[in-house]
């Protein structure tokens, strides 16, 4: 395709912001292959929808936990951690979930105490901290420093909230790039309904998805997909059908999978078979094998 599939502007490949540039259909970070890719898009519209859609997908605390159990690395080539609130021992605190363990910091608390001084409750640096900062104010020679240690317990409860509209979006646009790569620029290019998806895409428009999608294992499971939503790998898949053409996309196969409809049209099957591509991708996250399914074995309308 000579125009890129975010904007439809033409690619020069003198402009550094309007080359062509290397789309990682499930992103790297998510353990996404250099064998499921395109090079249909600017360097711009890459790096823009890469800070607004894939940066809060990848860091969703669900999308978060997922990566931590198949040690995927970021872009700078490390593990990634996990930042949550939470309690342990009655105290607030800040949790963090790395592949070295569970780390939990209280807040600290300041109280004014009766007859003048402070009460400072939290993990030592953090209260040193605290008092260097009235200290500075009050002066060192008003009060009397004096840390006792506390017993945290065993147990921290970790409050996390995921991103309903972050998870939406970012598998929308895994969707949207698996349906260009499997039928191509006649989809892209032409289908009304890519122009619609395209557009609430980079609008950032959640609500538009979520009207026509159907997400969840319970959802999904209406369709026999023997290479799908398995545990410890990403499944993408075109699914042709009489009633319409949907992409489906299945994360980790943990539970986060969604259909997504692309298009009304009949001509879908013959491009895809024109264009001699497979119907579905497997990515085993273990291993990092990219296995491209035909579409007569990957899948069946039941």
């Amino acid at each position: 395709m000579e125009k890129c599939i975010f904007c439809l502007e033409a690619f020069d490949k003198e402009s550094e912001q309007q080359r062509r540039s290397v789309e990682h259909i499930i992103p790297d970070s998510l353990g996404g292959s250099d064998a499921f890719t395109h090079k249909d898009c600017h360097t711009k519209c890459n790096n823009d929808l890469g800070s607004q859609i894939d940066a809060r997908l990848i860091n969703d605390p669900i999308i978060v936990m997922a990566r931590m159990k198949y040690a995927l690395k970021n872009k700078k080539r490390k593990l990634t951690t996990l930042l949550a609130s939470g309690k342990c021992g009655g105290m607030d605190g800040d949790v963090k979930i790395s592949p070295d363990g569970i780390d939990f910091e209280p807040r600290p608390v300041v109280k004014k105490k009766e007859g003048g001084g402070y009460w400072i409750s939290g993990s030592e640096s953090r209260a040193k901290l605290i008092l260097k900062q009235i200290t500075n104010k009050f002066g060192a020679e008003k009060f009397d420093v004096e840390f006792s240690e506390r017993e945290l317990g065993t147990e921290i409860n970790i409050s996390m909230t995921a991103d309903d509209n972050a998870l939406c979006l970012g598998m929308a646009k895994i969707a949207y790039n698996a349906a260009h790569y499997f039928i191509g620029e006649d989809w892209t290019a032409e289908d009304k309904m890519a122009h619609e998806f395209r557009e609430n895409l980079v609008a950032g428009n959640a609500d538009y998805f979520k009207s026509g999608m159907m997400l969840g294992s319970e959802e999904v499971a209406i369709f026999d997909l023997p290479f799908c939503c398995a545990p410890g790998y990403h499944d993408v898949a075109l699914l042709p059908t009489p009633g319409g053409n949907s992409i489906l996309v299945s994360l980790f196969g943990q539970g986060l999978a969604a259909i997504f409809k692309i298009s009304n049209s009949c001509f879908v099957l013959k491009a895809l078979m024109r264009r001699q591509r497979s119907s579905n991708v497997r990515i085993n996250l273990k291993t990092g094998e990219t296995k491209l399914i035909p579409m007569i074995e990957a899948w069946k309308w039941v």
